[in-house]
């Protein structure tokens, strides 16, 4: 990004280079969807807080965040070998 830009002359690209550059730098998206947050709170209300006529924010840049979690998949020993384990600790509570 320029290192001194005029309000009105912040574009929807300058956002997007900024998240690209966080991108390339190794920074999980839902992080800079965090990072811009304030960023984007604060440049939609600047007409709160500063007398400036007609102007409109930049739209946010679109950050594609997966929707999939972490999936593991257990193995039949595996799954033995937890209830096994669940079961004895059941009836080590039981003889208590």
């Amino acid at each position: 990004m320029p290192p001194l830009l005029n309000l009105a002359e912040l574009r929807k690209a300058h956002l997007a280079l900024y998240k690209d550059v966080r991108l390339s730098e190794g920074v999980s998206p839902a992080t800079v969807r965090r990072e811009l947050s304030p960023i984007m709170e604060a440049l939609n209300n600047v007409d709160e807080y500063c007398d400036v006529d007609g102007y409109r924010p930049p739209k946010k840049p679109a950050i594609p965040i997966s929707k999939s979690r972490k999936e593991a998949i257990i193995r039949a020993s595996d799954r033995k070998e937890l209830l096994t384990y669940l079961l004895n600790a059941e009836d080590k509570k039981k003889k208590r």
